[in-house]
């Protein structure tokens, strides 16, 4: 393939999705954060076109080795606001960019037209060397640092679902993200890879340049596709208030909740009223019940309810809800008038959305396959 037409399909492709983001309605900061980091990629894209066809337009080495240098911050603030349902920037969010700004200023004032980023003129002993090594290691460390820093984000977010939810799917465990994080690192992994090699032979053996521009436009591909067919995560997912950096918690619950301005009275009048209103309502057989659709129900707060399940109950409230499901199964499988229902569809309508995920978990609760459990019950 041609490079201008990589290029022509990169350029329309994000400024496509862009287009479509633009003039989408609700927007939310992750899609602001999306929309800059598609612009920034087809102008990366942009420079490079018109370099091939027309000379060079504005600087092929700030296109090649400076831009993607926001693609790590980009990532990562994507993430962060998808998460934490932001809409405006912070000013430390701007520091991401510092390393990009301070770099781009050393090129323009000290190197522009004397540093090249052509991988196989790394060691090249021109008086730029240690420039050259510089800029390396700060690419290096930026797609290293952003893709840690995301994946971190992710992981504090799995480990808080069994807080919030009391199913998992893929509406809130995330899983595109996982895979989006790993096509960023992958692209520029190789990317270096195959400069490294470039390096040890002396040689242009492979072209990198063009090399990651492939890579960029899958990546470009991928932001598209992951961004537009996201679930639209807040329709089932509580808004999250806290900060990426207040959110860290506590290894034991009892120390997270040690200043609680809840008295033994108040827990006690709380812990029954949940069991009660479980009991009488049934709130698990809604299979998308959130922890704050029951704080509503109940009229306590969300704060004070995952910490009486925490604290004092000793469950999650994934475990919570799901033992209640786990009883309602139980007893329906043993009901004449639900002999007509399979064991999936009695899990179903008892408040799983998961076949999976209803094995699992009720062989964790009992011991035994459901159709194990069936058969053993019967017997006595």
């Amino acid at each position: 393939m041609l490079p201008e037409t990589l290029y022509y399909i990169g350029i329309s492709q994000a400024l496509f999705v862009a287009f479509v983001l633009l003039t989408k309605k609700d927007k939310q900061g992750s899609d602001y954060i999306l929309l800059v980091w598609l612009l920034t990629i087809s102008f990366k894209m942009m420079v490079l076109l018109i370099s091939v066809e027309h000379g060079e337009f504005f600087d092929n080495q700030f296109s090649i080795g400076l831009i993607p240098l926001t693609f790590g911050p980009f990532l990562f603030l994507y993430t962060k606001y998808l998460l934490y349902r932001r809409w405006f920037f912070k000013n430390r969010d701007f520091l991401h960019f510092v390393p990009f700004i301070v770099f781009t200023f050393l090129y323009f004032s000290f190197f522009r037209e004397k540093l090249s980023f052509d991988t196989h003129k790394l060691l090249l002993t021109d008086g730029y060397v240690v420039a050259r090594l510089l800029y390396s290691f700060a690419f290096l460390g930026s797609v290293s640092y952003y893709t840690f820093l995301t994946l971190q984000i992710l992981q504090r977010h799995r480990k808080r679902l069994q807080d919030r939810f009391s199913f998992l799917s893929e509406s809130n465990e995330l899983n595109w993200l996982y895979v989006l994080t790993a096509i960023f690192s992958l692209t520029y992994f190789v990317y270096f890879a195959l400069g490294l090699y470039n390096v040890v032979t002396n040689q242009a053996y492979f072209d990198i340049a063009y090399t990651s521009d492939i890579f960029l436009t899958i990546l470009a591909f991928s932001v598209s596709y992951f961004g537009i067919k996201q679930p639209y995560l807040f329709k089932v997912v509580p808004e999250e208030k806290e900060d990426y950096n207040e959110s860290r918690e506590s290894n034991e619950q009892k120390e997270k909740y040690k200043n609680s301005n809840l008295s033994e009275e108040q827990k006690e009048e709380y812990i029954e009223h949940i069991y009660s209103f479980m009991q009488t309502e049934r709130p698990f057989l809604n299979a998308e019940l959130t922890v704050q659709d029951l704080s509503k129900q109940l009229n306590i707060s969300r704060h004070h309810l995952t910490e009486i399940l925490n604290n004092d109950i000793g469950k999650n409230f994934f475990t919570f809800i799901n033992e209640y499901r786990v009883e309602e199964v139980k007893r329906r499988l043993l009901d004449e008038r639900f002999e007509h229902l399979t064991i999936v569809a009695i899990a179903f309508e008892s408040g799983f959305n998961s076949k999976s995920t209803f094995n699992s978990i009720f062989k964790q609760n009992t011991g035994s396959t459901p159709s194990q459990w069936k058969a053993e019950a019967l017997k006595k």
